[in-house]
C-alpha cells in the first residue's frame, strides 16, 4: 500500500496496524464488494476510507457524526458516495444482525467489541483489537459472505 494511503487509513502506530491491515487482507480478501461495514470510534474515518476503497458499504460513526471530520479524506480519495456517517455510541451500537465487520481500533473502542457482535450478521463475524502496544486479533471467524 502506497505510504501516503497507509497514513491516511492508520493515522497512528503503523507498524501495529500494518500487521492489522494484513491480517484482513489474508483472510478475508481484498475485494469487499457487497459487503456492509461498520467503522465505530471512527475519528477521522481511516477504516472506513480502507473498506470502502475494497468495494464495501460503509457506516462511519463517532459520537459525534464524524462527516466534518472525515468526510474530506473520503472525498479525497473518490469513496464517499461508499460511506454514509452517524454518530453513534460504540457501547450502545443501535443495530443487529446488519453488517458483515465491525472495524475499530485503540482503547476507546475497546468495548464496542462486544456491543459490536451484536450488530454483526450470525456466522460472518471478526474481532480486531489494536492497542497502542501492539495488535491482537482474535478471530471468530474469517469468514465474511461473498
Amino acid at each position: 500500500m502506497d505510504p501516503s494511503l497507509l497514513r491516511d487509513v492508520i493515522g497512528w502506530d503503523i507498524r501495529s496496524w500494518s500487521s492489522a491491515l494484513a491480517f484482513w487482507e489474508k483472510h478475508v480478501g481484498p475485494d469487499w464488494s457487497g459487503r456492509t461495514v461498520v467503522e465505530v470510534a471512527a475519528g477521522e474515518g481511516g477504516l472506513s476510507l480502507w473498506a470502502a476503497l475494497r468495494g464495501a458499504r460503509v457506516v462511519c460513526s463517532d459520537l459525534e457524526s464524524p462527516a466534518t471530520h472525515a468526510g474530506p479524506l473520503h472525498r479525497g480519495h473518490g469513496v464517499a458516495e461508499s460511506i454514509t456517517y452517524e454518530a453513534m455510541d460504540a457501547t450502545r451500537i443501535p443495530y443487529e444482525e446488519v453488517f458483515d465487520a465491525v472495524l475499530f481500533k485503540g482503547g476507546a473502542a475497546h468495548r464496542a467489541c462486544f456491543d459490536g457482535s451484536r450488530a454483526l450478521r450470525p456466522g460472518h463475524a471478526a474481532r480486531l483489537e489494536v492497542h497502542r502496544g501492539g495488535c491482537r486479533v482474535e478471530v471468530t471467524t474469517a469468514k465474511l459472505p461473498g
